[in-house]
């Protein structure tokens, strides 16, 4: 069932083809309606697959496999077969340091201050979000 603010926020709404065009306030009055929308969204998703995996039938829609990738049947296996062609042990296995997260969880709380010097934080990019403050 559809709540009434996502019955308002699924309303027609005015998109121009060229959303360049959109007057601030209306990139705003959208921007506010699509979270209530994209979580409408995620959640008929989530619905359709249900019905379909039950057996149930969507017009137009299916479950289809998502991409697949190679895993080790047997590493230990894999390793011994891929050794007998000549590559070297090394070679096929990595090795790397674990995340600083994980070293926290290690250190324990008296000795994360170790942590301070010797990892930095480094934002992966910019990701659009609700200003918070006055008149927003």
């Amino acid at each position: 069932m559809i709540c009434p603010a996502q019955t308002k926020a699924l309303e027609l709404i005015p998109v121009k083809l060229d959303v360049k065009t959109l007057a601030p306030e209306v990139v705003s009055d959208l921007l506010a309606r699509s979270e209530m929308v994209e979580d409408f969204i995620a959640a008929l998703r989530k619905h359709a697959t249900k019905v379909l995996e039950d057996g149930g039938v969507l017009s137009g829609w299916q479950l289809s496999p998502k991409r697949a990738t190679r895993k080790w049947i047997d590493e230990a296996a894999a390793v011994v077969a891929l050794e007998a062609t000549g590559i070297e042990h090394s070679k096929l296995m990595l090795t790397e340091i674990i995340s600083p997260a994980a070293a926290e969880k290690l250190l324990g709380k008296e000795k994360k201050h170790v942590l301070e010097d010797i990892t930095k934080k480094e934002s992966s990019g910019l990701t659009l979000a609700k200003a918070v403050g006055l008149g927003q």
